[in-house]
Order: structure tokens, then sequence, then C-alpha cells
């Protein structure tokens, strides 16, 4: 269960990584646009879609972040219980 439960935690940050490279190419398009642009309605359209598309970032950053750090723990967790619960074969 747990294992099945981190390959799909794994598989969100995979996805939300994928996610974020799409966030970045728009990004870039619409900088590109209003550059070059002479219309200031134009402006201010990729502007609003910037900033929607930097406030999505951020939470594409949370969520990995949250993500990455409780399979760090888990990581940690587990190698801490096999290390005590060790079996000793002599």
């Amino acid at each position: 269960m747990t294992t099945d439960t981190n390959t799909k935690a794994k598989l969100k940050l995979k996805e939300l990584e994928e996610f974020r490279n799409v966030l970045n190419k728009a990004s870039e398009q619409f900088c590109w646009a209003m550059d070059f642009t002479s219309f200031p309605q134009i402006q201010e359209w990729c502007e609003k879609c910037l900033d929607v598309i930097e406030e999505a970032k951020d939470q594409v950053e949370n969520e990995a972040d949250y993500i990455d750090s409780r399979l760090a723990d888990f990581d940690f967790d587990l190698f801490q219980f096999c290390s005590e619960n060790e079996v000793v074969v002599d």
C-alpha cells in the first residue's frame, strides 16, 4: 500500500515538473508578446496571463516541495526502522 502511494507521489512529482515546463514556456511566450506589441491592451492582457502563470508556478512549486519532503521523511523513517530492526544472523 505504501509503495503504491509512494509510486503515485513520484509520478505526481514528475507530472508537476512537466507542468512547470509548460508554464515556463507559456511565460516566455507572453513575455515575447509583450515585447513585440505596441498596443497597451495587448500588454495588459499579457500581464494578466503572466500573473496567473506566476501564481500557478508558485502553487506547483509548493506542491512539489511538499511531496518531495514527505518522500524524504518516509525514506528516512524507513531507513531508521530497518536499522533498528535489522535481523542479525550468526
